[in-house]
């Protein structure tokens, strides 16, 4: 499909339809092929872009390629194909892996040998590499590490968190202003298609399905614009949604287009939310002073053991200080003590943050319908203790929803009927059902029952002694909905095939957390499917959610006020009550952790990758026909492979094709760049380093104008000579605020051991320290007196400086040090599809090395990306370009200053490409002009020209 004349015109030609035209070329009329990239009546002056040709195909004036149901399909697979590998043969072309190495020498080398840890090393390379083209695996992975360099920067620099998520989707089969555009464009289309007209779209339901089903761009842009227009006029004045990043995804089952967001907020709601928060946490932490207050006390290490319970900060913490306070003389009361207190207090803090949400935002999850005829079945019958109203004939099935044809009436024309309007939105959009994607399968025990478990297989018994006597059980698995709607149940006799009960009702609303133990609100609730949601839900005219991040921001406050030692056990005592998200970073830490890997869920983790490549190379090594074969043949494969597993809908493909982003954010993209150097004279094989060192630096140009590109021996060299006013910034805030004048520089730094553990790591102490402490001329200065970086981070973390922010370590960071330190639980992130990446516990020695290796692999990729963006050859926000030429601007940093620039010269190869390319062209235009083929494989042309002339042509 690259060199194959009219390659795409044989493959698709009601897409490519010839026209008897003037050919300039030739002054005579004759039939030509026009907009097929592989082919031209003549030699084209300039090669056609290809990411330009493949968003006029998708917009091209009649329509017909974006209407086509396979060919965005096999564009976008081509797309993606041509990219992933000449990525793939660009790393071999660059590695120091001999290019001729046989299959056969891969296949016999032992799993110690140096040719099978490369040809390993190097395919997971090539794996992450492909994150940066849309679709692939691995590109929400990088998403996902952006949009955390993103948040950090929001919290570390300007102390604002991540207040709310938003989910948005789009009605296309009701959209009524949909509707309205699907039929200017058709109107617009040149010819008009056969079977669709614009008064017949307007008028006529099947149409406008037809429509919708066939123009696919137009509908997948229109939700993207949707989303733009309602942050600006919603979302901003009315909620105060100030900024955020936005990921936009398609559904797997029917490609469905739909968005997910996460923002920071101005708001006085959050802010009397935070203040009733902060309360609370205060009466936690003091009640929670004194119960370890009774346990140290009564704690004897030689009778209760090792662990103190005041020290626990599992997941079982509050049952460990419980079950010690039950055995002492006295625990009873003091454990009461506490839980009254926590209760009382979190009865208060419920009324306030229900007040605020209630009175600002109208936070509700109630039904508006009257009952029975405008409620939903089923009805509560499997939650008699909420006393629901139960299943009524009267009640709406989904049929009748659909039939009311709400959706479809814009809200205009239903002025004088408001109230049912609502309710029928209720219905349409506001309640839920589970579907394949809700069920989340955790296994379960139960005591064995002869009556009921004789049938269960062998494998899933077992027996435990219990109170002296060894009883039987039993494994089950059991289905719960992942939005907390209930268990899963073996049928609705409703027969609406909503399979759980629902949730409780609530007469009142109440402040709980969740299993991360991040705040929540449970709004009042009289029916047990409604969503949560705003008043605003109703006017968007499809279902989206508006989820409020409840965090008591009172962090900056309490450290300047009592200071880091007693902050840290506050935030202890918190973490110990089950209450870990109400401390002010480690509630942004879950948000952060939880919510962008929400955002940017459904792909593979990057530590799969050595398994993967693992694999690859076994299976195709096994292959007898594979055994002369060369690493590239090898790379091709692994490419292949990638391509298969970025199968996208259809939606997807015309959208991305069409000039569509998967992401967007606020503050625009972040400016990558890799802390490890790689020298020219190493260029085969890239060399990590610590620092960049002064004789590194390319002089300045003819000009006198010093090197600009965003490389680490660039930041570090224009941070040692910063202005004498500037003794006290960090590194970090210094390209923050000062690599480009008049505008903020958001860094996203790689190439570095990132990971947090406890006891400190020397390596990550080292880097922690260069980013955030200041320092002048070399890094050796950040030990201030001590033996290593790790024991000077130690010290230094705990500091706090109001008067010079570039001396402040960032909370965020901290908090993370400290989570590590008290063996904190990780975040759950089971629904991102990003487990182990978002958070962990501090790792084992085989984890740090499978960490270590995807590491690497992933720098490789981001620096490719970071060149590309830095050498101009590609925007901040330009997906997918080729970024091969451009990887050289990341080592120009580094010229030796002795380096032979001759080396290899060879004076009579000095016109040999223009040569090559006088004779390539003259014979390209020989071929075309005496129609003669070059090779004797040559396709055969696509009609005889002759024959078809009009002026040939007979009649009966």
């Amino acid at each position: 499909m690259n060199k194959t004349r009219y390659a795409w015109a044989r493959a698709f030609p009601s897409l490519f339809i010839p026209v008897y035209a003037f050919n300039r070329s030739t002054g005579q009329m004759e039939w030509m092929i026009f907009h097929d990239i592989t082919g031209w009546v003549a030699t084209r002056d300039k090669s056609v872009n290809k990411i330009q040709w493949y968003e006029f195909m998708m917009w091209r004036s009649d329509g017909r390629p974006a209407g086509h149901p396979t060919f965005s399909l096999v564009l976008y697979n081509h797309k993606v194909k041509n990219y992933l590998q000449g990525q793939g043969q660009y790393l071999v072309n660059t590695s120091d892996f001999d290019p001729t190495t046989t299959i056969n020498a891969i296949r016999t080398a032992t799993d110690e040998d140096a040719v099978k840890k490369q040809t390993q090393k190097l395919l997971e390379k090539a794996l992450v590499h492909s994150g940066n083209q849309p679709g692939t695996p691995a590109y929400m992975k990088s998403t996902y590490h952006e949009f955390c360099a993103l948040t950090f920067f929001k919290q570390y620099i300007h102390h604002l968190d991540l207040d709310v998520f938003l989910t948005g989707s789009l009605a296309e089969f009701h959209e009524y202003y949909l509707r309205l555009l699907l039929a200017k464009y058709v109107a617009q289309l040149s010819p008009p298609p056969p079977n669709l007209d614009p008064q017949s779209i307007l008028s006529n339901d099947d149409s406008f399905s037809l429509a919708v089903q066939t123009y696919k761009h137009i509908v997948t842009h229109y939700l993207a614009s949707k989303e733009e227009i309602w942050s600006a006029f919603m979302y901003g004045p009315v909620y105060g949604l100030s900024g955020g990043a936005l990921v936009n995804e398609f559904a797997k089952s029917r490609g469905a287009i739909h968005y997910h967001m996460v923002g920071q907020m101005r708001s006085q709601c959050l802010d009397e939310v935070a203040a009733a928060l902060k309360e609370f946490s205060l009466e936690i932490s003091n009640a929670m002073d004194n119960l370890h207050s009774f346990i140290e006390a009564n704690y004897d290490r030689t009778v209760h053991g090792e662990q103190n319970p005041a020290s626990c900060f599992s997941g079982e913490s509050l049952k460990v200080r419980e079950a010690f306070c039950n055995s002492i003389n006295g625990g009873d009361v003091a454990w009461k003590n506490y839980t009254d207190t926590v209760r009382t207090a979190q009865n208060i803090c419920s009324k306030e943050v229900a007040r605020a949400l209630e009175s600002h935002f109208g936070v509700h999850a109630m039904h508006t319908g009257n009952p029975p005829q405008d409620l939903l079945k089923p009805g509560g019958n499997a939650l008699p203790a909420s006393n629901y109203r139960g299943t009524e004939v009267e009640m709406q099935t989904s049929r009748d929803v659909r039939e009311r044809r709400e959706l479809k009436h814009p809200k205009f024309r239903r002025e004088k009927n408001l109230f049912e309007r609502s309710a029928n939105f209720c219905n349409h959009c506001g309640s839920h059902t589970c579907s394949g994607y809700c069920w989340k399968v955790t296994t379960q025990v139960r005591r064995f029952n002869e009556e009921t478990d004789s049938d269960v297989p062998a494998a899933k018994r077992f027996t435990r002694m219990k109170g002296g006597v060894e009883q039987e059980f039993v494994k089950y698995e059991e289905s719960d909905c992942r939005m907390h709607f209930g268990t899963k149940l073996l049928y609705d006799a409703s027969g609406e095939g909503n399979l759980t009960g629902g949730k409780p009702r609530n007469v009142k609303g109440e402040l709980v957390h969740d299993d991360n133990g991040l705040p929540k609100f449970n709004a009042i609730r009289n029916h047990p499917r409604i969503l949560q949601e705003t008043y605003g839900f109703n006017a968007y005219g499809a279902n989206n959610d508006f989820q409020f991040m409840l965090k008591c921001k009172c962090g900056y406050e309490l450290l300047d006020e009592f200071g880091v030692e007693w902050y840290e056990n506050y935030a202890n005592n918190l973490v110990a009550a089950g209450w870990i998200g109400l401390e002010h970073f480690n509630g942004n830490h879950i948000a952060m952790r939880y919510l962008t890997s929400y955002q940017c869920k459904g792909n593979e983790n990057s530590h799969d990758f050595a398994k993967m490549v693992e694999e690859l190379i076994e299976r195709y090594s096994n292959d007898e026909a594979n055994l002369e074969k060369t690493i590239r043949s090898l790379m091709a494969r692994c490419m292949s492979d990638v391509t298969k597993g970025s199968s996208v809908p259809r939606d997807q493909a015309e959208y991305i094709l069409s000039s569509g982003k998967l992401k967007r954010s606020s503050e625009g993209s972040t400016r990558k760049t890799s802390v490890t150097n790689i020298r020219l004279s190493e260029i085969a094989g890239a060399v990590a380093v610590v620092e960049g060192d002064a004789s590194d630096m390319v002089p300045p140009d003819e000009e006198g104008n010093a090197d600009k590109s965003f490389t680490w021996s660039n930041i570090t060299d224009r941070y040692k000579k910063r202005p004498d006013d500037l003794e006290d910034e960090n590194l970090y805030r210094y390209v923050v605020y000062h690599w480009k004048p008049g505008k903020e520089t958001i860094p996203q730094f790689f190439g570095y051991p990132d990971r947090c553990s406890w006891p400190l790591r020397e390596d990550y102490s080292q880097w922690m320290l260069t980013f955030f402490k200041p320092w002048r001329n070399d890094i050796s200065e950040l030990k201030g007196g001590y033996d290593t970086f790790k024991e000077a981070l130690e010290e230094y973390y705990l500091q706090r400086n109001t008067q010079l922010p570039g001396r402040n370590f960032p909370e965020t960071i901290r908090a993370e040090i400290w989570r590590h330190k008290r063996k904190q639980k990780p975040v759950n992130t089971d629904e991102s599809g990003l487990v182990g990446d978002g958070d962990i516990s501090t790792p084992s020695d085989e984890t740090n090395r499978q960490i270590a290796a995807n590491d690497e692999a992933e720098n490789s990729a981001l620096i490719a990306e970071a060149a590309a963006v830095d050498g101009g050859v590609v925007d901040d926000d330009d997906e997918g370009a080729g970024l091969e030429d451009t990887l050289f601007q990341s080592l120009r940093t580094n010229v030796p200053a002795d380096w032979n620039w001759s080396y290899r010269y060879d004076e009579s190869k000095t016109h040999a490409l223009t040569d090559h390319a006088k004779k390539y062209y003259a014979d390209k235009n020989a071929a075309i002009i005496n129609g003669a083929n070059s090779t004797n494989d040559e396709p055969p042309e696509l009609f005889d020209p002759e024959l078809h002339k009009p002026e040939n042509a007979k009649t009966e």
